[in-house]
């Protein structure tokens, strides 16, 4: 398998603005084990509206797999996870419903994508996968890594990692009580949302730009490049032969969302940053608004545009 080797320096994102300092950015992927801190308010051990919420044995089991995540540094060996046979059941019941409409909905680089972690044993029914050996797989085809997480990472820390090619991901699975959507980001989300697009060169370039632009941001920088992300990376579509399809992981890991996205019931915008960058969201429920992008391709150029009009030096 070929081998990815890091051959370009990550640029550093300065602000013009001398009123404005940047704030500290890791300036290699070990400073990456400094950026880990997590937003807890949608976890179920704070959130009431989680659907785990009042399940104590849930909340037991998903701590045990958050805190053996939370070991692993970056540059050592990814933890392996124990899965039950009730987290089994449940990642097949899940998977073999989201399987069964990505043909339809979803864009032909994460179709692609699927059918090669399928046809390498990664992605199959009956076994949820190892992040380990996702991320291993994934680092031979485009250079990204995964690093396990213990839940939502703050937006600063979050795009830190892009700008280096590790993907916070986590490793516990979502609570059964709704097997639909998770409110905060889980196995499922990751590995079959984002994992697949992540072997699409193109998508791969456009989320390492918006975290290249990231390093060393403003606060308000940040926020819309949380957004921007949010856009494009989760919700995303794109034109294929006309059509708008599905790249966005959020909506991919949603059966619902899915075909709510494209229902006709929503507006479906053209893609536009600074647009983008300055709408707000709630990841908790469907969106307003879906921006569809002419391609990926197109979409990176704009992103790069965008961060050359911010007075970046990238």
């Amino acid at each position: 398998m070929a081998e990815f080797h890091w051959d370009r320096k990550v640029s550093q994102a300065l602000i013009a603005d001398p009123e404005h300092r940047p704030k500290w950015y890791p300036k290699c992927p070990e400073d990456l084990n400094k950026c880990t801190d997590l937003f807890n308010d949608v976890a179920p051990e704070f959130d009431p509206k989680h659907p785990g919420y009042h399940d104590e044995a849930y909340k037991a089991r998903r701590k045990k797999v958050v805190d053996t995540s939370n070991t692993y540094k970056i540059g050592g060996e990814i933890p392996y996870v124990e899965y039950t046979e009730e987290e089994t059941a449940l990642w097949n019941k899940v998977y073999s419903m989201l399987s069964a409409m990505h043909p339809k909905y979803a864009c032909k680089g994460y179709n692609d994508g699927c059918k090669m972690l399928e046809e390498a044993g990664l992605l199959r029914h009956d076994k949820v996968p190892q992040v380990r050996d996702l991320s291993a797989f994934l680092q031979s085809k485009t250079g990204w890594q995964l690093r396990p997480i213990g839940g939502y990472v703050e937006p600063r820390d979050f795009l830190a990692h892009l700008a280096y090619r590790y993907f916070p991901c986590t490793q516990y699975i979502r609570h059964p009580k709704n097997v639909d959507y998770s409110p905060d980001p889980d196995g499922i989300h990751d590995m079959v949302g984002h994992l697949p697009m992540f072997l699409n060169q193109e998508l791969a370039d456009l989320t390492q730009k918006i975290g290249e632009i990231s390093l060393g941001a403003s606060d308000a920088m940040i926020k819309k490049l949380t957004s921007l992300y949010w856009f494009t990376v989760e919700v995303g579509l794109t034109k294929e032969e006309g059509e708008s399809k599905i790249y966005g992981a959020a909506i991919l890991s949603s059966c619902s969302e899915m075909e709510f996205s494209l229902s006709g019931r929503v507006p479906l915008m053209d893609f536009c940053p600074n647009d983008a960058a300055t709408r707000s969201f709630d990841p908790t429920h469907y969106q307003e608004v879906y921006y569809t992008a002419d391609s990926i391709a197109k979409a990176m150029d704009q992103i790069a545009e965008f961060g050359k009009d911010h007075k970046y030096l990238l």
